[in-house]
């Protein structure tokens, strides 16, 4: 049995699961642009109310503002995380591999 080829499955499965977490978490931050509560008010409403309703409804168009805005962040915080642990994965494989055959390498200079 080859070894290489039983430690290349757990490897490409690992590696795959990392780029669907990439992929979805850079689609989250990148590329779905959730509407901005804060943004979707009509004027005239706002002009109807009191003024003791009006300064809580723009209290909390502020508290959803800034709730969205921290939801922003933290998507793309998560694809900045995710795309460090990929990078240190591949750069764990490579130098894996790279000892694997700097090391088969002297044994087969041993052996001559």
């Amino acid at each position: 049995m080859n070894k290489n080829k039983v430690s290349s499955r757990p490897w490409s499965v690992l590696l795959w699961v990392y780029l669907i977490i990439l992929f979805a978490s850079g689609y989250i931050a990148f590329f779905y642009f959730e509407q901005n509560p804060a943004s979707m008010f009509d004027v005239t409403t706002v002009q109807l109310m009191e003024k003791n309703v009006e300064t809580f409804f723009f209290e909390a168009l502020e508290v959803e503002s800034k709730a969205h805005e921290k939801k922003r962040d933290l998507a793309f915080q998560t694809f900045n995380v995710v795309l460090g642990a990929i990078l240190g994965f591949l750069s764990a494989s490579s130098s894996t591999l790279f000892e694997r055959s700097k090391s088969s390498a002297e044994a087969k200079d041993n052996l001559t």
